[in-house]
C-alpha cells in the first residue's frame, strides 16, 4: 500500500515509563497539515571607482544586482509521534531564482580622447527568473532548520550575470537558517496551528564593493482534526 504521510518522531518527548508490571504508555500522536515557505534576497553594490588614467582620459568602473530566492511547499499530512531521535520529513517544493545585474566600465574622456562610447558594459548578460523544483527537508532538534535544495545536478547556473555573495551564503542557494528553541510537547496540547519561523541577515562591506543578504522560512503546522 502506498504511504500518504510522513512520520516525525519528536526529540526530548519520549513518554514517561510505565509502572512496573504495568502496560507501557502509549505514545501520543498529533497529525498535521505541514507547509514551508522561503525566500532569500541578496543586493549588492560596487560604487563608482577611478581604475586608471591617461591622455584619453580617467577610466573606472561600477556595478550593482540583486538575487531573491523563494520557494513554497504544497501541504502535505505529517502524523508527528512522541519518542526519540532526530525527526526529518521532506516535502516538494517549486519556486525561482530571479537574478539581476551588471558592471559598467567607463572613461571620463581627457584631452587626447578621439572619441566613441564613454561606457559598455561586461554583456549580453543571461540574468532571468529560473524555475527551479526544491527538496525541503524540515531537521528538527531544539530548534528546527528548513533545508532547500534542487535535485542534484540541477541548481540554476548562470553564464553571465554578475553577482557578488557574503559568507556563508552561495550563489543560487538558500541558506540554512534556524530557528529559536521551539518546545515539540506543544504540539501534543489543545489541537491549534502553530509558525515556527527563522530568519537572518547578513552583511559584508569590503574595500570596493557592499553585499547584504535576507533570509526568511516560516515552517506552518495545521492540524488535521
Amino acid at each position: 500500500m502506498k504511504r500518504t504521510l510522513s512520520t516525525l518522531v519528536i526529540a526530548g518527548c519520549a513518554a514517561a515509563l510505565a509502572p512496573a508490571g504495568a502496560a507501557a504508555a502509549k505514545p501520543r500522536t498529533a497529525t498535521f497539515q505541514v507547509q514551508v515557505i522561503g525566500t532569500q534576497t541578496t543586493t549588492w553594490k560596487e560604487p563608482r571607482r577611478s581604475l586608471y588614467g591617461d591622455c584619453e582620459g580617467q577610466r573606472w568602473s561600477e556595478g550593482s544586482g540583486q538575487e531573491t530566492i523563494e520557494f513554497r511547499t504544497k501541504q502535505r499530512k505529517v502524523v508527528i509521534r512522541e519518542g526519540g531521535g532526530r525527526p526529518k520529513v521532506r516535502l516538494a517544493g517549486r519556486g525561482t531564482v530571479d537574478r539581476t545585474g551588471q558592471r559598467i566600465f567607463g572613461i571620463d574622456p581627457g584631452p587626447c580622447f578621439d572619441g566613441g562610447p564613454v561606457t559598455e558594459d561586461t554583456g549580453p548578460y543571461d540574468c532571468r527568473v529560473i524555475g527551479v523544483d526544491y527538496v525541503v527537508d524540515i531537521d528538527w532538534a531544539e530548534t528546527l532548520a528548513a533545508v532547500a535544495n534542487p535535485p542534484a545536478g540541477r541548481t540554476p547556473r548562470f553564464e553571465n550575470c554578475p553577482h557578488v555573495a557574503a559568507y556563508p551564503v552561495i550563489p543560487a542557494k538558500f541558506t540554512v537558517v534556524r530557528s529559536k528553541p521551539f518546545r515539540a510537547k506543544a504540539l501534543f496540547g489543545k489541537a491549534k496551528s502553530h509558525e515556527v519561523a527563522g530568519q537572518a541577515d547578513y552583511r559584508r562591506d569590503e574595500q570596493f564593493s557592499s553585499t547584504e543578504t535576507r533570509v526568511r522560512w516560516t515552517i506552518r503546522f495545521k492540524p488535521v482534526k
